[in-house]
């Protein structure tokens, strides 16, 4: 990303006069200054839900009152305060360890220093794209319109060219586990909890434990998906024994 830019200011030097707005992805944190520069206007592009969006804009705020980040420089290990963050609008409150994951290091950390950073240049944009629609986040919506002009465009899915469904490689992981297909149509519709941490997210046992627990006492079936080493710890065999007769694991 950092090599494109560039080539990809010379781009748009050359092709000035055609365009008319820059919509750029929002972990191309150099574009609004290439677009700018231009006189161009810059839309941020923002993959993931408003609720995110809502908290990143307010990350610098947070940053300049000196509640983040939550760690000193050259601390990653010590435990997070279990004080709530208050005064993110759109966003409910949120205990540190609840953040988004580059947040919770420390400020000279890469990981935290570029999450801010693009948490600064949403300022910059023009207006918003976030893939959501207003049905599922209105608050959040709402609260980012105060700043930005907000254009809820979601859900986002890749569809097939030829507008009928096909197989599309777009997994992560080699082998795709689809014998859970069966098993939800043997459930009436709206009948199964569906619950999943995506496809990088690494949990504790303590948390899969909470939630193994939770979907046990809710007495509902559930389709649970694990990707491949997403659990810090072996015992995890055993939670999924416990919840076995209800739900359905399934690996992604």
């Amino acid at each position: 990303m950092i090599n494109m830019e560039a080539s990809f200011a010379d781009l748009l030097r050359r092709l000035h006069d055609q365009v008319s707005a820059l919509v750029y992805d929002a972990f191309m944190t150099w574009a609004p200054a290439i677009a700018y520069s231009l006189s161009i206007p810059c839309v941020c592009f923002l993959t993931s839900n408003a609720d995110v969006g809502a908290l990143f804009y307010h990350v610098p705020s947070l940053i300049r009152a000196g509640v983040s980040p939550f760690r000193k420089d050259g601390d990653n290990d010590t435990p997070l305060s279990q004080h709530s963050v208050k005064g993110i609008a759109g966003a409910q409150e949120l205990l540190p360890e609840e953040f988004p994951m580059s947040f919770t290091f420390n400020a000279t950390h890469f990981r935290f220093r570029f999450a801010s950073n693009i948490a600064e240049k949403l300022h910059d944009a023009s207006a918003i794209i976030i893939n959501t629609f207003e049905e599922l986040e209105s608050d959040a919506i709402a609260a980012l319109k105060v700043h930005k002009p907000v254009f809820a465009v979601g859900p986002l899915v890749l569809l097939s060219s030829c507008g009928r469904p096909s197989r599309l490689d777009v997994n992560y992981w080699p082998v795709e586990d689809d014998h859970c297909l069966q098993w939800l149509d043997s459930h009436p519709p709206s009948s199964v909890i569906y619950v999943s941490f995506g496809s990088v997210a690494f949990l504790s046992l303590l948390h899969f434990q909470e939630l193994a627990l939770g979907l046990e006492a809710s007495e509902q079936p559930f389709l649970w998906v694990v990707c491949p080493d997403s659990v810090v710890d072996a015992r995890l065999k055993v939670l999924f024994q416990m919840a076995s007769e209800r739900g359905q694991k399934t690996g992604a």
